[in-house]
């Protein structure tokens, strides 16, 4: 028997499946809206993330190329961007005057001893000026000679030969080549003084302690004037090399100092931010579809 609250539950029941299913398990499923919403915030958050990571990286490699401009980047105090250009332009030009001056002494001080040295002269003369000098009571002398420890390199009819050569044939008429080692043994050691224009007429006495005992040289006033030349040459070129170790490491700190101060302008992490929504069918009124929960770090 049907009474009818059983008429009016068949009713309502046949309203219910009555309806599309498809379209109810299309609108239900409109929660997908949140989802690529979700997903497109955490895309542009990981797109934030790596633009920092950027502007980071950009400013140490900015920094390492050309220091203070990694500060600029990061916008960092101006004083540390002045600090870095200073140091760097100061340095710069400590390298290029350095080496410059430098180069004008090397040339000064090789065209005079072109000039005061001569190489028939050290081979005929080196065994009056070893004798005069051991006859003057410095009989400890013996190595103003023509062949000794050392020896320079000579040219003849396209051949190269030792400087040893001269003690047997001083007369020879050999080219010296004149390379860097030429222009450092003539000043540094007294085997080839004799070749000085004024060691027969001026050469005198230097001691030096070197600890153990006391060393003899053989000096000339062309010989000094020759090596204080070289020594003020080597020490200008000593000053650009620290020019450029200064700049060398003026591009590091830079660079340092560039990955600190965007450390520490980072932002800290924030606390988790969670939201739940509850999702409704658009397609009924009032019907629940489905529960959307976002968390933001």
């Amino acid at each position: 028997m049907i009474n009818k609250w059983s008429i009016v539950i068949i009713v309502f029941t046949s309203q219910i499946f009555a309806s599309n299913p498809l379209s109810n398990f299309s609108n239900r499923y409109n929660s997908q809206f949140y989802t690529q919403q979700f997903t497109s915030y955490e895309n542009s958050e990981v797109h934030v993330s790596t633009g920092k990571f950027n502007k980071k990286t950009l400013s140490i490699i900015a920094s390492l190329l050309l220091p203070g401009s990694g500060q600029i980047i990061q916008q960092a105090p101006i004083w540390k961007s002045a600090l870095f250009v200073g140091i760097e332009s100061l340095a710069l030009y400590e390298l290029w005057y350095g080496r410059k001056q430098a180069e004008d002494l090397r040339n000064k001080y090789e065209s005079f001893a072109d000039q005061k040295w001569d190489i028939s002269r050290w081979a005929r003369t080196s065994q009056l000026l070893l004798g005069d000098i051991r006859s003057s009571g410095y009989t400890e002398v013996y190595d103003v000679t023509v062949i000794g420890s050392h020896h320079l390199l000579l040219e003849i009819d396209g051949r190269f030969i030792s400087s040893d050569t001269l003690h047997y044939f001083p007369e020879l008429g050999a080219t010296v080549v004149r390379n860097r080692d030429f222009y450092e043994n003539i000043g540094k050691y007294d085997q080839f003084v004799a070749g000085w224009d004024d060691a027969l007429s001026d050469w005198y006495i230097v001691e030096k302690n070197v600890g153990d005992y006391v060393e003899i040289i053989i000096q000339t006033p062309h010989r000094n004037s020759y090596l204080n030349q070289r020594k003020d040459s080597n020490d200008l070129l000593n000053r650009a090399n620290f020019a450029l170790t200064t700049i060398i490491f003026n591009h590091v700190f830079s660079a340092i100092d560039a990955w600190i101060y965007s450390k520490k302008m980072e932002p800290k992490k924030a606390s988790t931010d969670k939201k739940m929504r509850i999702l409704l069918n658009s397609g009924t009124h009032g019907r629940i579809s489905g529960i959307s929960v976002i968390w933001k770090l």
